[in-house]
Order: C-alpha cells, then structure tokens, then sequence
C-alpha cells in the first residue's frame, strides 16, 4: 500500500510539474555598450517584478539586427537609428526596409580617448587625436609624450560607437588599419591599462583608476532600442520598464 501511495505521489509530481508554464524569456543582443549601460542595470530588478527572464549576449549592432530581423531575438540593441542604418550598409548588411522595425532611444552616454595612467599627458586636441587615429602620427613624441610608439587598441563589438568617433574627429579621412583588435570596451580598456604606449576609445561611463581620460573631445552616442513593428507584449514590458528607470 505504502508503495502504491508513493507511486500515486511521484506521478501527481510529474504531471504538475510538465504542466507548470515555463518562464517567459527575452533573448537580447547588441552592442557591448548598449548592453552594459541599459540592460544590465535593470535585468535584475525586471526578472524579480515580472517573471521574465532576460538574456543578453553583446554580439555587436550587426550581428543584432540581423538576428532580430531573422526572428532569432527579441529586441537589438545599438546607436541611434541613423548611425545604425549606416553602419549596417557599411558593413554590407544593409538593411532593405527599416519600416519593419520599431526603434525608441532609450539613452545616452559619451564617448572619450583613454590613455594609460603613466602617460604624461593631460590632454590631447582634435587634431592630435585626428593624427593619431589616422597614423600620421605614430609616436607619442610628437604630441609631447615620451619617445615610443602609440599602440591603438579598438573594440570590435563597439564599432558603431567608434565609427561615431571618428566621424567627428578624422574629418573623413580613413582610420588608422594596423590596430590591436579586442572585442569589448571593458576589452579596450583592460588593454590600455595593461599597455603604457596605448590609447582607446570606450564610454566615459566605464572610465576608472586603471586608465586616463585626458581632456579632449567628447563625443555624445546614444543608445537605441529595437524591436519588430508589433512588439509582444513582453518586449513592450521591457521597454515601459526601462523608460522608466531613465
């Protein structure tokens, strides 16, 4: 009898358990910063009030967007929409109809050089960054640092955001090619501490002891949210949710 009982119990488990709902997910991609600045600080708190579990890799602008049009996510994360487009052309990813997308600027942060602490310099102009990031000028010498080679490290998850940069520095001209590549801005950063001939480009947001900022241009970028033209209301959630944290 005893065993017919825990029998009858192990099944009735079974059964409740295959028909308890499973989580509500959010499958989230973007770039590194957008991730870092408006998911991340809200995921937390979002899971506890809603049930909605989110997950968020930073695949760059790109690669969202294409997931998300492919149906494969459900919100991108990137700059703002113009720069996006651009990007996306740039990148041979054009998008063919932007209209099947819903897109809310969701943020905003600025974007700076990062130097090395043991840099002797406290500030760099528009032309001396202008020179650096285009490769006219190859030794810190030139703009009154030490007699040694300028190593210039860039994110490759943070392009947008760096292209944005650039736009406003190089005045056109091309980026400098013989670059030290690293994926994230936390990336760039840990490689402009590790390195005393190197300088980055990352969000002033994650500027900390372990890099300078010297004075010079700052660059404002905004953060995009993006999502199909007819959001499931879980993804609505998710941006109510946000907005109203800003």
């Amino acid at each position: 009898m005893k065993h017919l009982v825990l029998l009858v119990a192990v099944v009735f488990s079974i059964a409740i358990t295959a028909q308890a709902p499973l989580a509500a997910e959010l499958k989230i991609e973007g770039g590194a910063p957008a991730i870092e600045k408006i998911i991340n600080p809200i995921k937390e708190s979002f899971e506890k009030s809603t049930g909605i579990k989110i997950t968020a890799v930073a695949s760059g602008p790109k690669v969202a967007l294409m997931n998300l049009e492919a149906g494969k996510i459900d919100v991108a994360m990137g700059p703002s929409q113009e720069d996006w487009l651009k990007f996306m052309a740039k990148e041979g990813a054009a998008v063919k109809d932007p209209s099947v997308f819903s897109m809310t600027v969701v943020g905003e942060d600025k974007i700076v050089s990062i130097v090395n602490p043991s840099n002797p310099l406290a500030s760099l102009s528009k032309d001396q960054l202008k020179g650096i990031y285009t490769g006219k000028i190859d030794n810190w010498k030139a703009v009154g640092g030490p007699d040694s080679p300028i190593l210039v490290v860039v994110g490759k998850l943070i392009m947008p955001a760096v292209n944005i940069y650039f736009g406003k520095i190089l005045d056109g001209e091309p980026p400098l090619k013989d670059v030290m590549e690293v994926a994230t801005a936390q990336e760039v950063r840990g490689s402009v501490a590790a390195n005393a001939e190197s300088i980055g480009i990352v969000s002033a947001k994650i500027v900390d002891a372990s890099v300078k900022a010297p004075e010079g241009p700052v660059i404002p970028i905004i953060f995009t949210f993006a999502s199909v033209k007819s959001p499931s209301a879980d993804v609505k959630k998710l941006l109510e949710f946000i907005q109203a944290k800003k």
